[in-house]
């Protein structure tokens, strides 16, 4: 290619960024509405319709035309999802406003015989579609000026990250939240280090169930993180389960593993789950340690073990359901040494569970509750990564997919050792 070519392709990029980069609101497009209603009142479009298609251009919504003639609107703003719930609303209702009113532009006028019907049909149409664009649109086009991203001047590294604060979040105020994310980038980094890169928006609040932590935005391929999120083991847990919607989105390429997953989430039938006297031992500890939680009005969490081991008890030890209750409801401590006994006994070496009676499939209540495999996968994702004990058909895919994203990341490492 010649200088000439290669400066021309270059030029053509900057023109492409700039178009789509979110600083261009800081020419103040909302100022030019005003004159661009007075010439839709004059009869005169072609200019407000260039200003719409500009304006979704810039905040990347697409529309898609279907076979069937249906239209789908793509709202593809990289920082949708760190506006928080109420202002996201507002911003797709806002959308929804706009691309209507590109339809209005463009439709026809009516056709007719009678000359002044036309005229007057016509007026009022150019006045309704003025007063639109000049009373209506321009608030929210000024509103939307002022809660967007205006640039990146403050757009920060951290680590493999570009972090980017929404409007209102200083630096002062991240306080924990980069250290809940470089907790876990440390930890999904030892076998998946290729999902952390990219840029993730710090938000007061994220769109979604209250008190959600972070997002992950497949239409992007970016996160969001609340400044609220700590290096808790929950907050880590949340960023995790995020990263795993990236590998499932851009990285997971194994049809087979993805396939056997999805199966293995939906399957029902009866497996045998051995459970060693260490096994009974940990669990011992875990359910005296959720005891004293329900004795102290304590949420209490329970592991997917506790549960397996303690739905096998009641089934098949007909005294366990009274000592429980007598223990943990009634604090009887006269029954613990027999409680102890019981979760000990070295008979029966395996549990073997119907899985269509107990879903243990479902690694997590959130996961049952989604009835989602992907859901499901994250949670196991990020319950693998934290060393969290899983079904051995669960932890037999988690281990082929690290293997095979270890064997990427020293390939990776090899070319640019190769480059350099």
């Amino acid at each position: 290619m010649e200088l000439r070519d290669q400066l021309s392709a270059a030029l053509n990029d900057l023109w492409e960024d700039a178009v789509k980069s979110p600083k261009h609101v800081k020419a103040g497009l909302s100022k030019k509405m005003p004159e661009l209603a007075n010439e839709i009142r004059n009869g005169e479009f072609d200019n407000s319709k260039k200003f719409i298609d500009d304006l979704l251009k810039m905040l990347n919504v697409e529309e898609e035309v279907g076979s069937f003639g249906n239209i789908t609107v793509r709202i593809n703003t990289k920082w949708t999802l760190a506006l928080g719930p109420k202002n996201k609303n507002k911003y797709t209702n806002i959308i929804t406003k706009i691309i209507r009113f590109k339809r209005d532009l463009g439709r026809p006028g009516i056709y007719t015989n009678d000359v002044k019907f036309y005229d007057e049909y016509q007026e009022r149409r150019r006045n309704i579609l003025a007063d639109t664009m000049q009373y209506e649109l321009f608030g929210d086009v000024n509103w939307i000026e002022k809660i967007m991203r205006q640039d990146s001047s403050d757009e920060f590294k951290r680590g493999n990250w570009s972090v980017v604060a929404m409007t209102g979040i200083t630096h002062k105020a991240f306080g924990e939240c980069l250290d809940a994310l470089d907790k876990a980038s440390e930890i999904v980094s030892k076998k998946f280090s290729q999902l952390i890169y990219g840029k993730v928006y710090i938000t007061s609040s994220i769109h979604g169930s209250r008190g959600t932590i972070a997002a992950y935005s497949d239409a992007t391929d970016e996160m969001t993180l609340s400044i609220k999120a700590k290096e808790s083991a929950g907050d880590v847990f949340s960023i995790i389960h995020e990263l795993g919607h990236r590998f499932i989105r851009r990285f997971w390429k194994d049809r087979d593993a993805q396939e056997k997953f999805m199966r293995l989430t939906a399957e029902h039938r009866k497996i045998k789950v051995p459970v060693t006297v260490e096994d009974r031992e940990r669990m011992l500890g875990e359910f005296l340690k959720m005891v004293d939680d329900v004795r102290n009005n304590v949420k209490a969490k329970t592991s997917v073990d506790l549960n397996r081991w303690s739905s096998w008890l009641l089934a098949n030890k007909k005294n366990i359901q009274f000592l429980l209750r007598k223990y943990a409801l009634e604090k009887d401590d006269s029954v613990l040494d027999e409680i102890k006994s019981t979760f000990i006994s070295e008979e029966d070496g395996t549990v073997e569970l119907d899985v269509s009676a107990q879903e243990d499939f479902w690694v997590s209540g959130y996961a049952k509750q989604k009835r989602s495999w992907q859901e499901n996968f994250c949670d196991a994702f990020a319950m693998y990564m934290l060393g969290e004990k899983l079904l051995p058909e669960m932890t037999e895919i988690m281990d082929g997919l690290s293997i095979k994203s270890e064997s990427i990341d020293r390939l990776v490492f090899a070319l640019n050792e190769v480059a350099s």
